[in-house]
């Protein structure tokens, strides 16, 4: 579990030892991700720009940077269909 989310991963191939270390190795990633993106950790990026944005400007990494950068522009470019978004 990561973002209050389930994550998991179906694996298809001949040998178990790398599709373990593959498997585990995507699940590092999604919590090196959860890190710096998930709102429900007080210490993450975007809990920072949730809890301060309203009130004064947050530094935040250029790898959040470009992913808001991103994010926006995809919202943009589907007219909103794409939200990334959570909440209010």
């Amino acid at each position: 579990r990561a973002m209050a989310t389930r994550f998991e991963l179906l694996l298809h191939g001949d040998c178990p030892t790398r599709l373990r270390a593959a498997g585990e190795e995507a699940l590092e990633e999604v919590a090196r991700l959860e890190s710096w993106l998930s709102p429900f950790r007080p210490d993450s990026e975007v809990s920072r720009i949730n809890q301060h944005a309203a009130r004064e400007p947050v530094r935040v990494s250029p790898r959040v940077f470009r992913l808001l950068q991103l994010a926006r522009r995809l919202s943009v470019a589907t007219n909103g269909a794409f939200d990334p978004t959570v909440g209010p």
